[in-house]
Protein backbone atom coordinates (compact mmCIF):
# COMPACT_ATOMS: atom_id res chain seq x y z
CA UNK A 1 0.00 0.00 0.00
CA UNK A 2 1.59 2.83 -0.98
CA UNK A 3 0.08 6.23 0.57
CA UNK A 4 1.71 9.67 -0.07
CA UNK A 5 3.43 11.24 2.90
CA UNK A 6 1.60 14.83 2.84
CA UNK A 7 -1.64 12.84 2.62
CA UNK A 8 -0.62 10.34 5.35
CA UNK A 9 0.42 13.24 7.79
CA UNK A 10 -2.95 15.13 7.12
CA UNK A 11 -4.61 11.81 7.84
CA UNK A 12 -2.62 11.04 11.37
CA UNK A 13 -3.68 14.81 11.88
CA UNK A 14 -7.30 13.98 11.42
CA UNK A 15 -7.38 10.80 13.29
CA UNK A 16 -8.22 11.15 16.94
CA UNK A 17 -5.78 9.52 19.37
CA UNK A 18 -8.00 7.52 21.00
CA UNK A 19 -8.71 5.64 18.02
CA UNK A 20 -6.25 2.36 17.15
CA UNK A 21 -4.17 3.32 14.45
CA UNK A 22 -5.03 -0.47 12.74
CA UNK A 23 -8.74 0.88 13.01
CA UNK A 24 -7.96 3.89 11.31
CA UNK A 25 -5.93 2.32 8.70
CA UNK A 26 -8.77 -0.11 7.54
CA UNK A 27 -11.13 2.86 7.39
CA UNK A 28 -8.76 4.48 5.01
CA UNK A 29 -8.34 1.42 2.76
CA UNK A 30 -11.86 0.92 2.95
CA UNK A 31 -12.47 4.53 1.60
CA UNK A 32 -9.63 4.33 -1.36
CA UNK A 33 -11.64 1.25 -2.50
CA UNK A 34 -14.86 3.05 -2.41
CA UNK A 35 -13.16 6.09 -4.37
CA UNK A 36 -11.45 3.35 -7.17
CA UNK A 37 -14.74 1.65 -7.42
CA UNK A 38 -16.68 5.10 -8.32
CA UNK A 39 -14.10 5.85 -10.76
CA UNK A 40 -15.21 3.08 -13.04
Amino acid sequence: LNIDEDLWNRFKDLVPRTKRLNDALVELVEERVRESEDND
